[in-house]
């Protein structure tokens, strides 16, 4: 059970970072085009 959590908390995470990533690529392709 406790894996099982370790593995969502590390799904979380990531998910959080690739969402951070997607947001500063479209702020640097709104940039670039701005």
């Amino acid at each position: 059970m406790s894996q099982w959590i370790q593995v969502s908390a590390i799904n979380t995470i990531a998910d959080g970072a690739y969402e951070r990533f997607e947001l500063d690529e479209v702020d640097v392709l709104i940039f670039r085009e701005g």
